[in-house]
């Protein structure tokens, strides 16, 4: 938390009517456990492993409600269920809609070798085999194909694969000496699989002028504060640093007349603060005040989106 005068950090300071669409970043306070919260934490686990049922804990820290239900064996089973986190804290900024703000939305995938076994247990578990039934179907083709290629034509294409797969069991350079002499290769049978959701990131750029020192001032504070809140917070002594607390994320709405403009976004963390005094030249005002600044705000959202997110306009 930053102790920092409550209120809007505004820019422009004035005339704001002529700036109808802005984007405001206020901080989003998040309570920390604290070591009474886990060590309670870890007797309720302790509880549940003797089946013990109904014990919750009321939050994870980032907006998540976990409820530890139906233990036995000591199989701990939890629902998580999130909960928005709501910005509380007790400044924000609000600056100009600039322009041109891109959303990158993007999933990852995966490439991934199956092999003829693999490929052979796919097929199975399409025809409505289980999984044991599926894996010995692949074992059993994939070894009969490999006599029958060996067996039954010396001379063929599938006789080269058999010779090729047998020499793959040795080792690589054996593997590519056979491959080259028969000049057949083993079919990898690669598909294509689902990964992950990456995290979505921003940046926002904004070249502020100021018009008086009042101004230059307030540019200032704006620029603290985020450089500020980006920063971690030492924990340990004054000579001895041993860790770090979480800086808090932010909440950013982008608003035209107080209302939504295209999609939302998560909880965001500030990743980079880029500050460039003076960009269009060397002049200052009579005080020493810059004449004009651009700045870049890089965020990462907390969490990847989700189906369920999109249905809710993030």
């Amino acid at each position: 938390m930053i102790n920092e005068p409550k209120g809007p950090y505004n820019f422009p300071i004035d005339d704001t009517n002529e700036y109808p669409a802005e984007i405001v970043f206020r901080q989003i306070n998040i309570a920390p456990l604290t070591a009474n919260d886990l060590l309670n934490f870890v007797k309720e686990i302790n509880l549940a492993e003797m089946n013990v049922e109904g014990i919750s804990t009321e939050r994870d820290g980032l907006g998540s409600s976990i409820a530890v239900t139906d233990i036995e064996e000591k199989t701990l089973t939890r629902s998580i269920k999130r909960t928005p986190l709501e910005a509380n804290g007790d400044w924000w900024v609000s600056l100009y809609m600039p322009q041109s703000i891109p959303f990158n939305d993007g999933v990852a995938y995966q490439n991934v070798e199956l092999g003829a076994i693999g490929a052979g247990i796919v097929n199975s578990l399409n025809t409505g085999k289980n999984l044991a039934q599926a894996a010995m179907a692949a074992v059993q083709q994939s070894t009969s194909g490999l006599i029958d290629g060996i067996v039954n034509n010396a001379n063929s294409d599938g006789a080269s694969l058999a010779a090729l797969k047998v020499a793959s069991k040795a080792n690589t350079t054996v593997a590519n000496a056979t491959s080259a002499a028969t000049r057949v290769s083993l079919n990898p049978n690669s598909r294509t699989l689902f990964n992950s959701v990456p995290m979505r990131n921003f940046a926002f750029t904004f070249k502020l002028i100021p018009n008086n020192p009042k101004e230059v001032a307030r540019i200032k504070s704006i620029i603290k504060l985020f450089r500020t809140a980006m920063y971690p917070e030492e924990i340990g002594t004054d000579q001895v640093a041993i860790g770090y607390k979480f800086p808090d994320p932010f909440e950013i709405k982008m608003l035209y007349r107080d209302q939504d403009v295209f999609t939302k976004i998560l909880p965001s963390y500030l990743t980079n603060v880029t500050t460039t005094y003076n960009n269009a030249g060397q002049g200052f005002y009579k005080d020493g005040g810059f004449t004009d600044v651009e700045v870049t705000l890089s965020f990462t959202e907390t969490r990847p989106l989700n189906r369920e997110d999109i249905k809710d306009n993030y």
